[in-house]
């Protein structure tokens, strides 16, 4: 990794991001999703 050795600090918003989409990549989005909301119209 290129940035493996930095402090925690600079790590933290790439962590934030990984937490936030980590789910919608397992999960799907589901209701949320811009296919279904294409189906509706």
């Amino acid at each position: 990794m290129i940035h493996g050795n930095d402090p925690f600090i600079n790590k933290e918003l790439g962590l934030l991001y990984l937490s936030l989409y980590l789910p919608l990549l397992i999960l799907g989005s589901g209701k949320y999703s811009f296919d279904l909301v294409l189906k509706s119209i």
